[in-house]
């Protein structure tokens, strides 16, 4: 088993109920787990994070849970 943490960028289009939209780039995070229950198969699981502020004094959320399987060959 390996464990990891993330940092980074992402990038949000953000449009509200009013018709506005914009696109933003804000600091992101995450941490995860990494199985190799057989050779060649990776299983994961990690939770990403970020928030974005709008030009309306609005923050945006959003978090990620995210599940995988990867072969190698």
């Amino acid at each position: 088993m390996n464990a990891y943490v993330m940092i980074g960028a992402a990038n949000g289009h953000i449009k509200d109920n009013w018709g506005n939209s914009d696109n933003k780039t804000a600091f992101a995070y995450g941490a995860g787990i990494q199985l190799n229950p057989v050779e060649n198969i990776a299983v994961n699981a990690s939770y990403e994070h970020t928030s974005f502020s709008t030009d309306a004094d609005s923050d945006v959320k959003a978090g990620t849970w995210v599940l995988g399987v990867g072969y190698s060959f």
